[in-house]
């Protein structure tokens, strides 16, 4: 999977391990979420009783000319600049995630904690 890829080579730039990848009912949270944003033309976190004590993050830009590319300037351009997102990110033992395009919007969604069902 090219997210999941894309996210442990950011990783490693860290000196991360890859991350465990969650289970599929995660992932799937991860894409339903990515579709109400894009439903909504919004970007917004679950609400912290719908996370169970895990963390997330949640961006959108602009599509640039692949989704590669418009992973890589969410995670690179935003996450990297952000402590919080950064931290759940490079902290966190399981991740789960979804990327969506909608209207030339990418939407991303990534969940991560020290475990994940």
């Amino acid at each position: 999977m090219v997210l999941e890829n894309i996210i442990n080579e950011f990783r490693a730039k860290y000196g991360k391990p890859p991350a465990i990848t969650a289970e599929a009912i995660e992932h799937e949270h991860c894409r339903l979420h990515c579709l109400y944003m894009a439903n909504n033309f919004k970007v917004e976190h679950t609400p912290d009783y719908f996370l169970c004590g895990k963390a997330e993050i949640v961006g959108a830009a602009s599509y640039r000319h692949s989704d590669e590319d418009t992973i890589r300037f969410l995670l690179y351009e935003k996450i990297a600049n952000s402590p919080e997102h950064l931290k759940v990110l490079l902290e966190s033992k399981y991740l789960a995630h979804w990327f969506y395009v909608n209207d030339y919007i990418g939407y991303l969604v990534i969940r991560g904690g020290e475990r994940i069902i």
